[in-house]
């Protein structure tokens, strides 16, 4: 239920920001692309534990690389490694604190990358 809480908070940001507000689009999408990935994390979790620092890290991890690839801005380089770094600490403390197997962060990283990536390359290239 707080997966479900959230997605519909994200989601009325995004349109918020984008009818009333008139913000950017790529931060209309960013908005969006939480929403939407927390609610896939939603369902999943209906049948399978999987780690949510795992999907939000590697969701931000990837949505940085594909804008960096979009805009060729070599200025993401650092915040790239450093998020890559900080995705590292968190899903090792994860492990060792047995919070979760490894095999639920892998599931973790994969849905994160898969929804993120979807959203963007439709996104950016559509």
């Amino acid at each position: 239920m707080p997966y479900l809480l959230i997605a519909v908070f994200y989601s009325g940001l995004a349109y918020v920001f984008d009818a009333y507000l008139h913000m950017s689009g790529l931060i209309i999408y960013l908005v969006a692309s939480i929403g939407v990935t927390i609610l896939v994390l939603a369902l999943i979790t209906l049948f399978y534990k999987v780690s949510a620092h795992a999907t939000g890290l590697s969701g931000a991890v990837v949505i940085l690389v594909m804008l960096s690839t979009r805009f060729a801005d070599n200025d993401l380089f650092y915040p790239i490694l450093t998020f890559i770094f900080i995705t590292g600490l968190v899903l090792s403390s994860r492990l060792f604190l047995k919070a979760h197997t490894v095999k639920e962060i892998i599931f973790g990283v994969v849905t994160g990358v898969v929804v993120n990536f979807g959203i963007f390359y439709y996104l950016l290239n559509g």
